[in-house]
This record gives structure tokens, C-alpha cells and sequence, in this order.
């Protein structure tokens, strides 16, 4: 059945009183005593007028009767609707409890949500202020932080433009001392004193760099010097060699075994010194970073020493030989690769700074220097009153005083096989062969060529019969590579019992005492004096 909508309140259906009701047992008996009436009433007795009252009487009746009914019908349907709809007065109480109590919590959540808010809006706003203050704080320490690193890297800046600029300094002040020596020389001297002069001159010029520069000194507890590190690393050297080499000959049923040093036919020694390519890539490398003064320390040493293996190196190739006369020969060749500083300084990569300083060092003003740092000795210990001795006993107007002589600007030279007549570079053929070409006197080039020269076309002399400008010829005993006599090495004589040489066990000019006389691996073969 379709629900009747009701108002949310209804007032109860009105009585009525008991004067204005119709009883029910009244309206039954008019209904009954209607239906008795006009069913027994004669329709034919009754006129036209009172027949058509009785029917709208009739009519009306029933009308009301349907009406009561449906009226009755209605109420009852809205009793039920109004009884259904209405809640009792428990329901109600229950119902305004449980909005008062809605009610109470939803003020109890608005105070609740409304202070936790509060308090973590706060509590946020606290975080949020202590965090802007850590953020300020750390600003601060990094733009503190950056102004000192900034200043650190002005004042590293500033060191190493120092440093740099004293090595320039030193530099000029070196060269300056140098050009007012050569000056001098030239307004006072003239004549063979020049060389006399620039030798003594030359020593107190190496003083004054030794004090100016400060470079390549045994520090003040007590370390090595340059000269002892490189004999040292040179003991090194020369003990691994000898090892590999007993290990090549060991075990084999050799009736002789031959050295043989690859590339190193003329010189005094297997290996060649190159300490003062090494000293120069070292100084290159170390003074363009802003260190002018350079103390051997164990790290420093470290460097040095790689360095020289850097730039000397080492190959070994064995070939056995069978000889009719000798037996079983096993000839071992060592090659030995010593680097030029040119050339160290391609291996290490130098920039453009370390190459000014490289090239600066090697100029020929500072030979007597790195000379005298490794302990080379390029005037042979002579006093000043030696050197003037040797000078002015050198006979007047010969070619062998010119020869002498020209040796003598020689000297701290650099030697080099391979490089020999380029730039100042010689070997000791070179020297011999350049001295003699001054005084308009040709040659052979090699050492071994010219001793078998001056045999061949009776040019060799005793040695009671020296004179300046002659040749000593040396061999090696020791060596088996097939040369004539295995001469190997050649030099001057300058008088005094003392001889110029390109040597390379020194790695430059010198004029030390005639030496090889008394046996040994190195031995004197031979004097000669060609075409004088």
C-alpha cells in the first residue's frame, strides 16, 4: 500500500461529544427502515414529486454512508501513519540524549582538533624558525667557509707567485753574476790568461749560485747530498745489471762469456752518467711549482730516483758463438737507453714553466754548477797555482797549445754518444776530433779510428815523449765486442801528467790526472801525436 505523507506532527483526530453522535444502532435502523419504505412502498402509488425526492433522499443516504465509510477508513490509515511516524516519548528522550550527546562531541572534537592544531601549528612554526635558524647558520659557516678557503687559495696563490718569482729572481741573478764575470774577463784578460782567468772566476761564480739559489743540499738532519744519493742509486743500478747478467750466464757450458755494451763505443765506462739531465728534469719539475730551494728529503730522494730509472733504461739479448779456437762463447749484449733532459722532459710531460727552468739549467753558464753539486770534480782537484802552471807552460805558437787550449772551453760539457755535435754535446772522439778541426788538423772521428791511424802512419810517441795537444788511447780489457785492440775511449794531453777528456763514467769534460797505467779493466794503449 502507498505510504500517506504526514506532517512531522499531527494533533491527535477530534471526538465528538456524545449529544452530536449519531449511534450507530439509529443510523441502522434509518437505513433499514429506508430500504423497508421504499421497497414496500408502491412505486405507482407515489406521485412524480415525491418520487424523485425519495430518490435524491435515497441517493443521498447512500452517498453519506460511503463517505462516513471512506471517511472512517482515511482516519484509521492516518492513526496508523501518525502512530507509525510519531516516536514515543522513550524514543524521544533517547533521541534528544543522543543529539545532545552528538552534540557534546562534536564540541569535544572542535576543542580537541581546535587545540591540537594550536599546539602543532606552534610546534611547526618552532620547527620551521629553528630550522630558518640552522639554515642561517649554516649560511654563515659556509660563506665563512668559502672566504677561507678563498683566502687559503690567495695566500697559496700568493706563495707559489713567490716562489715563483724568487726562482726568476735567482735566475737573473744568477745570469747577472755570470755576464759581469764574462765582462770582466773581456776587458781584462786577453790571450791564453782568458782561460785561466775564466776557470778561477768560474769557481767563485759557482759559490755565488750555491748561495744564492740554495738547491741540492743535504738537509740539516743530516741527509744525503745530491752527489751521494747519485752514487748511491748508481751502486743500485750497476749491482741489478750484474745480477741479470749472472743470471743469463748461469747454468750454461760457456768456455767464455762476453759483455758487450750496445751503443757505448766511446767512453770510459759501461754506463753512462746523464745526473745532470736527471738534475735538470728534477729542478724543472720541482722549481716550477714554486720550490727554489730543493732539500733531499725521503720524498724527494724517492722522486730523484725514479727519475733516473725513468731515464735509463735497460735491454738484454745472449748469442752463443762456437769458436775453433776459444770453444763455446756466449756473448751477452746490454743496451743501455740514458735519456737526454730534452728527452726526460718529453717523458715527464713538462708545461711551458718547467720548460723555461729546464732550458735555463742547461745553459752552458751552469755546467760547473751541476757538475760540482754531483761531485764531479771538472777541473781533476787542481789548485789555482796547478791550473796556472798547465796554462803557462803550454809552448808558445804551436798547434798543440791551440788544441789544448780549445779543449779547455770544454770543459762541463755534456757527453752523449748519440747526440754528439749537437748544440754542446760531445763524446770523447767528438772532443778530439772538434780540438784538432780548430788548429786546421783532420782526424778519423771514432776513437778506434784514430789509434789505428796514427799505428798505421808511425804517428805514436812514448810517453816520456808527451807534449800538449797529443793522444792517449785507452782499451778495454775486459770487453770482447771484436774492436781493433778494443779501443774504446781517447783524450788529450795537457801537460803536468794531466789529460782532457769527454768522459763518460762523469758525463762531461774534464782534465783530471793521466790515469790506466797500472792495469785494470781500462788501459792506456797507446800516445800518438798526429800530423803536429
Amino acid at each position: 500500500m502507498k505510504n500517506i505523507r504526514t506532517k512531522p506532527t499531527i494533533k491527535a483526530p477530534r471526538v465528538l461529544s456524545e449529544a452530536v453522535r449519531i449511534p450507530k444502532e439509529l443510523l441502522h435502523k434509518i437505513h433499514g427502515k429506508a430500504e423497508d419504505t421504499s421497497g414496500g412502498r408502491n412505486e405507482q402509488e407515489e406521485s412524480p414529486q415525491q418520487y424523485a425526492e425519495n430518490r435524491i433522499q435515497e441517493t443521498a443516504q447512500r452517498s453519506g454512508r460511503k463517505a462516513k465509510e471512506h471517511g472512517k477508513q482515511a482516519i484509521r490509515k492516518i492513526r496508523d501513519a501518525v502512530k507509525k511516524n510519531t516516536p514515543s516519548q522513550t524514543t524521544k528522550t533517547r533521541a534528544n540524549s543522543a543529539r545532545r550527546s552528538v552534540r557534546s562531541a562534536r564540541h569535544a572534537a572542535k576543542r580537541t582538533v581546535k587545540t591540537t592544531a594550536k599546539r602543532t601549528v606552534k610546534s611547526v612554526r618552532h620547527t620551521v624558525k629553528t630550522a630558518r635558524n640552522t639554515v642561517k647558520a649554516s649560511r654563515r659557516a659556509v660563506r665563512t667557509a668559502k672566504a677561507a678557503v678563498k683566502t687559503a687559495k690567495m695566500a697559496a696563490k700568493a706563495a707559489v707567485t713567490a716562489a715563483k718569482t724568487a726562482a726568476k729572481i735567482t735566475m737573473a741573478i744568477v745570469k747577472a753574476v755570470i755576464a759581469a764575470v764574462k765582462a770582466l774577463v773581456a776587458a781584462i784578460a786577453a790571450g791564453g790568461w782568458v782561460v785561466l782567468l775564466v776557470i778561477l772566476i768560474v769557481v767563485v761564480v759557482i759559490i755565488l749560485v750555491v748561495f744564492l739559489m740554495g738547491i741540492f743540499f743535504a738537509d740539516e738532519s743530516g741527509g744525503l747530498s745530491v752527489s751521494e744519493t747519485a752514487a748511491q742509486v748508481n751502486e743500485d743500478f750497476r749491482l741489478a745489471i750484474d745480477t741479470q747478467i749472472s743470471g743469463l750466464s748461469a747454468g750454461g757450458d760457456y768456455d767464455k762469456v762476453n759483455i758487450i755494451y750496445d751503443g757505448n763505443m766511446d767512453g770510459d765506462s759501461d754506463a753512462v752518467n746523464n745526473w745532470r739531465d736527471i738534475l735538470i728534469v728534477f729542478s724543472g719539475s720541482r722549481m716550477a711549482n714554486g720550490e727554489p730551494s730543493i732539500e733531499l728529503t725521503e720524498e724527494s730522494l724517492e722522486e730523484l730516483r725514479h727519475i733516473f730509472y725513468a731515464m735509463n733504461t735497460v735491454s738484454y739479448r745472449t748469442e752463443v758463438v762456437q769458436d775453433t779456437e776459444q770453444g763455446n762463447i756466449l756473448n751477452i749484449y746490454v743496451t743501455i737507453d740514458n735519456k737526454t733532459w730534452q728527452e726526460g722532459a718529453e717523458l715527464f710531460a713538462f708545461d711551458k714553466n718547467q720548460m723555461q727552468i729546464a732550458e735555463e739549467l742547461a745553459r752552458p753558464d751552469y755546467y760547473p754548477l751541476l757538475a760540482e753539486l754531483l761531485g764531479t770534480d771538472i777541473y781533476g782537484g787542481m789548485t789555482n797555482g796547478e791550473m796556472t802552471d798547465i796554462i803557462s807552460g803550454l809552448p808558445q805558437g804551436t798547434k798543440g797549445t791551440v788544441i789544448v787550449q780549445e779543449a779547455l772551453t770544454r770543459l762541463g760539457h755534456p757527453y752523449s754518444q748519440p747526440l754528439r755535435g749537437q748544440g754542446d754535446y760531445v763524446d770523447c772522439s767528438y772532443l778530439t776530433w772538434w780540438a784538432y778541426k780548430q788548429a786546421g788538423i783532420d782526424i778519423p772521428t771514432t776513437s778506434v779510428e784514430q789509434a789505428r791511424y796514427c799505428q798505421e802512419n808511425g804517428r805514436n810517441v812514448g810517453r816520456s815523449e808527451l807534449q800538449p795537444g797529443d793522444l792517449v788511447f785507452w782499451s778495454k780489457t775486459t770487453c770482447g765486442c771484436g774492436r781493433w785492440n778494443e779501443i774504446h775511449h781517447v783524450g788529450i794531453y795537457a801537460g803536468n801528467n794531466q789529460v782532457i777528456e769527454a768522459s763518460s763514467s762523469k758525463g762531461c769534460v774534464v782534465i783530471q790526472k793521466l790515469w790506466g797505467l797500472d792495469g785494470g779493466k781500462w788501459q792506456v794503449y797507446s800516445f800518438a801525436r798526429p800530423d803536429i
